[in-house]
């Protein structure tokens, strides 16, 4: 991989590894010392060339011709600026395996390329016959359809490419990131694109913490966390195309009181997308009943990791050190700027819980220092009488002390079933 952006090198990376997790990523900055003084040399004959910085014609054949001039050259994929897209075809017949626009860059699309270079040369230990011999050979029979996405960041309006994907409407706004509802070109389907303008590509350790946090969620993605279609690079953002989930979140079902019963069933199925969660060492971080959908079956699809982390760590902080989250349903030592686990998203449980079974959080004020005030000193309030049978679970549940809550969603969900017969 041989770009001069940190960032993106990173991003790249991370998208290989998604689909060729035992892949060898070699990472090149073209602009280091060594790279001026001793040229180009790669510890181990490669598969292929990712190679990014091409914002010229010259350029893109100056690259060309260095690379081509070695020994046993793999196949080279090319990621262009847009103005570059035009000469698609006339650099893959002087040599170039794919040319891909690397302002638009789409993983599912990256991969197919790799996927062909990989077939068309299997690795021989650097013997056989090189692609540099075979131009144009992994090029994919059509150009790529790229659909338009605007908003606004920081009072500025910005349009971003996302490659094939048409723009329907716009889901979300916030600070973290942008949300749009689309359909992909080709096939009608629906889908909803996250666009992370909290983590563009200059930020080298979200970038980082974004490619670790991606690699523990696949084994989840399709079952209790929101399934991945694509992902990508949009402008200077990474962005994922993700399933659209029509039964909506708890939030819409918060509209109607729910029984005991009720809030129970849905307490288990939210457990179990946490006890999976939790197994691969991940606190989500901003659980409320806006990042808890439902699928067609009923069951729980956990959606807005902008903000989450391993466990041990301190929710990520923003440039002035703020902690993040939302304060009605931040537990204790996230507010307090503290490393979290587990039990910090059980908090936040706790109180999805007593709204669920009251239709009010426990604890409101006017503001978000209030709030988080309330979480580290004030009393847990009394749930009405008719439901004081499950005042133990909230208080445990609650505890302001890590120690002193449920340590696992499993030891909750046998904490609930003493109490199934009597909520009904």
């Amino acid at each position: 991989m041989i770009d001069g952006s940190t960032g993106f090198r990173l991003a790249i990376a991370a998208m290989i590894k998604q689909y060729f997790p035992n892949a060898s990523i070699e990472d090149l900055d073209p602009y280091s010392q060594t790279m001026r003084s001793a040229g180009l040399s790669f510890g181990a004959p490669a598969d292929a060339i990712v190679l990014g910085g091409v914002g010229t014609e010259t350029e893109a054949n100056d690259a060309l011709k260095r690379l081509r001039s070695l020994a046993n050259c793999p196949a080279i994929i090319m990621l262009v600026a847009e103005n570059l897209m035009p000469l698609r075809d006339s650099l893959r017949s002087a040599g170039v395996f794919d040319v891909l626009r690397k302002d638009a860059l789409s993983a599912q699309r990256l991969r197919e390329a790799l996927q062909r270079a990989i077939e068309i040369h299997p690795d021989t230990g650097g013997e056989g016959t090189r692609l540099s011999h075979q131009p144009g050979a992994g090029g994919s029979a059509a150009p790529p359809s790229y659909g338009r996405f605007q908003f606004v960041n920081d009072g500025e309006r910005i349009g971003v490419d996302i490659d094939g994907y048409r723009y329907l409407s716009h889901l979300a706004s916030g600070e973290m990131a942008q949300v749009f509802f689309a359909e992909r070109i080709e096939t009608g389907s629906k889908a909803a694109i996250k666009l992370l303008t909290s983590t563009p590509l200059h930020n080298t350790r979200g970038i980082a913490d974004l490619g670790e946090l991606s690699r523990r969620l696949r084994p989840l993605r399709g079952g209790f966390v929101v399934n991945e279609f694509d992902s990508g690079i949009a402008a200077s953002f990474p962005y994922s195309v993700l399933e659209f989930l029509s039964k909506g979140d708890l939030r819409r079902r918060l509209q109607t009181r729910f029984s005991a019963a009720t809030a129970i069933q849905t307490m288990r199925r939210l457990l179990a997308a946490l006890e999976a969660l939790h197994q691969q060492g991940i606190c989500h971080g901003d659980l409320k009943p806006e990042s808890v959908f439902f699928r067609a079956d009923g069951s729980v699809a956990l959606i807005d990791f902008n903000i989450s982390t391993t466990f041990g760590r301190p929710v990520r902080s923003s440039d002035v050190g703020d902690a993040l989250g939302t304060p009605t349903y931040m537990s204790p030592e996230q507010g307090a700027g503290r490393a979290v686990d587990a039990r910090s998203d059980l908090y936040s449980v706790g109180i999805i819980f007593y709204e669920m079974l009251t239709c009010i959080p426990p604890f409101t004020a006017d503001s978000a220092a209030q709030i988080i005030f309330l979480h580290l000193h004030d009393e847990v309030p009394l749930l009405p009488q008719k439901l004081r049978h499950l005042q133990p679970i909230v208080d445990q549940l609650l505890a302001k002390s890590p120690a002193e809550r449920y340590q696992t969603a499993a030891e909750i969900n046998a904490a609930l079933s003493v109490f199934d017969e009597q909520a009904r």
